[in-house]
């Protein structure tokens, strides 16, 4: 995903079963990569199955901010903000 290539990402990822996956990093990676593809569906689902995993993975809840507001919409993710104002030490 670092050179560039999100589709050879996407097939290594795909090798890794979400049951599988023992690291909030993983869903991250999935959601930047789904981000990359044109997919923010799934770039969403991926990052909140990294925040469930992980409340504390402030990476996933930033990239999920981010996203909204690239849909302009903000709201839906009032409580990924609130949670990161309260915790900064997180970021």
């Amino acid at each position: 995903f670092m050179k560039g290539e999100p589709m050879e990402a996407a097939k290594y990822l795909t090798y890794l079963p979400d049951h599988k996956a023992f690291s909030p990093r993983i869903f991250n990676l999935r959601g930047k990569v789904a981000e990359a593809l044109k997919d923010p569906a799934a770039a969403k689902q991926s990052y909140e199955r990294a925040i469930k995993m992980s409340p504390d993975h402030a990476s996933s809840r930033l990239s999920l901010v981010q996203l909204a507001i690239e849909q302009g919409d903000v709201k839906s993710v009032k409580s990924e903000i609130l949670a990161l104002v309260k915790r900064p030490a997180l970021l």
